[in-house]
């Protein structure tokens, strides 16, 4: 019996055009793969996928491989971003992630030197007939000059608030009205002679200072301190002030028991204590003035010079310096900030030296006001915007018979009334003074 030959059945005819037609799509993928075409080798990747799919028919289906989708990100882009070093990549985040600025304040500073009324200037402008004083025209010239935020001077002086007495150290009340008219807003009460007259003497003074709208620093009395935190244009600004020696009647004062905590003659260790204090207290810049030195003193002591490295790195952003009676140099001192990791930068005027004085040493009667610009913030950086100086003459001339003295400005116009022989005393007064600040980081005011 002859037996029927097995035919092809539905599925294995299915099963052999599937084959031609998959056969026949990867080679077509390849041959285009082989061209290089990025999205033809994506389409084709998707067509077998669907392929198989379809082929699968009823099979379970599986979530796309993670290959597919990481194939896909990477090989895509034309022009792929080469990603950030790994060193960049914390600063970025931590940029990111900071909201809070530091609030940034500015103000400007002048300050001058010693007013030295002595006896012979107060006899210059004294009226017997009236027995008053007019010691305003004494620094009327000075008015033009301080014009900052804050113009700071200091007193070798106590005030007599009983009578018109007057010596070398003790002056008139009246002086207050001229420093006043001439736009002194800060005295500065730190020198060796603030106790002459004792504690009741210093406390006169602080008062007599006081009720004439200055600030006033440099003893802690009622009113008045060595470490103040002072508000200027919404800055918050530390003011120090120290003596290194006081008379024999200073330190009497002081080993009373009144005297206890009146004064705190400078240490570099508790400078820098406070200056630290300062800072935890929310100064946002630090200025440390320092009576120091030897009146005669020419030049900067190696001591001096290691003490202001010490109060720049301890956190002072500006010193002044006081008690020659000549200007001595200026200069930058830079110290690192382990607080931020920045080098950051301290003034330092070593003297101030004399804005006022009876003296008619070369040295004695060139003097300077000092003009700072700062710029300041929350996270205690700051930034010098202008450092100038105006140098000074103490210009003395008989008038009808009686000596008369003026503090003016030597780079400016000689005033009127001023004869050949004091046009060239101030101009080598203005020589001195540009020749001792030639090399330092402030510039002459014009």
């Amino acid at each position: 019996m002859n037996k029927k030959r097995p035919g092809l059945s539905a599925g294995t005819i299915l099963m052999l055009c599937l084959t031609v037609i998959v056969t026949a799509g990867c080679f077509l993928m390849f041959s285009r793969m082989r061209s290089g075409d990025v999205d033809v080798k994506l389409n084709a990747r998707q067509m077998t996928d669907v392929l198989g799919h379809s082929a699968s028919g009823n099979m379970q289906q599986h979530a796309p491989q993670a290959t597919v989708r990481t194939v896909t990100v990477t090989v895509a882009p034309v022009r792929p971003t080469a990603p950030p070093a790994a060193s960049e990549v914390p600063q970025l985040q931590a940029e990111a992630s900071s909201t809070t600025v530091p609030a940034s304040y500015s103000f400007s500073i002048t300050v001058g030197g010693l007013l030295g009324f002595n006896s012979e200037v107060s006899d210059s402008v004294y009226d017997s007939a009236a027995k008053t004083f007019q010691y305003q025209p004494v620094l009327s010239f000075m008015g033009e000059e301080l014009t900052a935020d804050l113009n700071v001077a200091m007193l070798p002086h106590v005030i007599n608030t009983a009578d018109n007495k007057y010596a070398d150290v003790l002056v008139p009340e009246s002086i207050l009205d001229a420093v006043r008219a001439a736009g002194v807003d800060d005295l500065l009460l730190n020198t060796e002679h603030i106790l002459d007259q004792g504690i009741q003497g210093a406390k006169d003074t602080v008062s007599a200072i006081l009720n004439r709208g200055f600030s006033c620093g440099g003893i802690n009395l009622e009113g008045a301190g060595q470490s103040r935190i002072y508000q200027l244009n919404s800055a918050r600004i530390a003011l120090l002030s120290y003596t290194d020696a006081m008379t024999n009647k200073g330190k009497n004062a002081l080993e009373t028991v009144e005297g206890q905590g009146l004064m705190q003659l400078y240490q570099t260790q508790i400078a820098i204590r406070d200056i630290q204090a300062a800072k935890e207290a929310g100064a946002n810049c630090v200025i440390v003035f320092l009576h120091w030195g030897k009146e005669d003193a020419t030049a900067i002591t190696k001591a001096q010079r290691q003490e202001a490295q010490a109060l720049a790195e301890a956190g002072a952003d500006i010193i002044i310096g006081y008690h020659p009676s000549r200007v001595l140099p200026a200069e930058i001192i830079e110290t690192f900030d382990p607080n931020n990791g920045r080098m950051r930068k301290t003034l330092v005027a070593y003297s101030m030296g004399t804005l006022l004085t009876e003296s008619r040493d070369g040295y004695d009667i060139s003097g300077m006001l000092m003009h700072v610009d700062v710029t300041c913030d929350s996270a205690g950086n700051v930034k010098f915007n202008r450092i100038e100086y105006t140098p000074t003459y103490i210009w003395r001339q008989n008038v009808n018979g009686k000596m008369q003295y003026r503090v003016v400005a030597s780079n400016a116009p000689a005033p009127e009334g001023m004869d050949n022989h004091q046009k060239e005393v101030m101009g080598r007064a203005l020589e001195r003074i540009k020749n001792t600040l030639k090399d330092s980081p402030a510039a002459l005011r014009h």
